[in-house]
């Protein structure tokens, strides 16, 4: 597995963290700030500069202090922001890995987040506060850090972040050059192991949307056509999460992934109890993969078997438009 890889899948695990101490939490407030953050992570992991800004309250600030591993920054603008992700993303790193220990802490002001995160980084990131640094090489660095987020209530969104650096556990140059996008195979590999169940497959899934994503179904829907793939990612991940809540055993059964040339395709069967009935929907994906991303995303479902579901879906309060919608009438 290259070093990306490998980080990536301990930062999904570390989501699945987050998750769990989600849900306990209580105050509503405490929850949205905690969702925003986990969300804000979930997209540094993949990449996904779009999700990212979305996190981002306008004019955020960035303060970075204590570290001696990275040179002193400040932000101060949405464009100061955007850009710094986009530096790092489009060197081929991703803004975020694994963060362990995490400890929370709360106000109606914001959260203090205590972790100890790996990352790989680009040697010349290293290079003024550690000598000896190969700028040509790729590092992986364990350190601790805590890190205010401070949160604008009227728009529901992180101000930004003051971190502030504490001990550097590790860091050790990494023999491979940063790995190129991923090969189909290796997608096809990822989303098989990930779709035994429904949130990794959600997760995963989106992290291989690319920036533009033209959605089609089979039956055609009227929501057919070019989205942004951090909203249809966020629609999955969304749709899960309140299947999961109201569906106890919500699960996926009958799991196949392969490809056809430049193509992958995802066959698997919703299953769980809804009032007391049982229900199985087969689906099928269909997706066209070019560089390592996901351009194009075809659904084909039963229409009258996934009613139940997608009643559920439309009672809540969803962050994205609704793109499977077995109730639109047709002309």
């Amino acid at each position: 597995m290259d070093p990306l890889a490998g980080l990536r899948r301990r930062g999904e695990q570390n989501l699945r963290e987050m998750d769990t101490m989600i849900s306990a939490l209580e105050d509503p407030w405490h929850c949205r700030m905690a969702s925003v953050v986990r969300e804000h992570a979930r997209a540094e992991i993949y990449s996904q500069l779009d999700a990212i800004m979305a996190t981002l309250a306008p004019d955020p600030v960035y303060r970075c202090y204590g570290s001696r591993l990275f040179p002193p920054f400040e932000v101060n603008t949405t464009q100061e922001a955007y850009a710094l992700y986009k530096t790092i993303i489009d060197m081929g790193y991703p803004p975020a890995g694994a963060f362990d220990d995490q400890k929370w802490y709360f106000s109606d002001l914001g959260i203090v987040l205590q972790v100890t995160p790996t990352t790989i980084v680009p040697g010349q990131f290293l290079m003024n506060n550690n000598p000896g640094i190969d700028p040509e090489s790729p590092y992986q660095i364990t350190y601790r850090l805590m890190v205010t987020h401070g949160f604008d209530r009227r728009v529901g969104l992180m101000q930004g972040e003051i971190v502030h650096f504490g001990d550097t556990l590790d860091i050790r140059k990494l023999d491979s050059k940063i790995a190129p996008m991923p090969t189909v195979s290796q997608m096809v590999d990822r989303l098989r192991e990930a779709a035994k169940e429904p949130r990794p497959f959600a997760e995963v899934l989106g992290g291989y949307f690319a920036r533009e994503v033209y959605v089609a179904h089979v039956p055609p829907m009227a929501s057919d056509g070019p989205k942004k793939g951090a909203d249809v990612a966020l629609l999955h991940r969304s749709e899960t999460d309140i299947w999961m809540s109201k569906i106890p055993d919500y699960h996926h059964e009958d799991v196949g992934v392969w490809s056809e040339g430049d193509e992958i395709h995802a066959t698997l069967k919703l299953a769980g109890t809804i009032s007391g009935k049982q229900f199985k929907v087969p689906t099928h994906f269909r997706m066209k993969v070019m560089d390592g991303l996901i351009f194009y995303s075809e659904l084909e479902a039963d229409l009258k078997a996934s009613v139940p579901m997608m009643e559920l879906i439309m009672q809540a309060d969803m962050p994205v438009e609704v793109i499977w919608n077995p109730f639109e009438r047709k002309s």
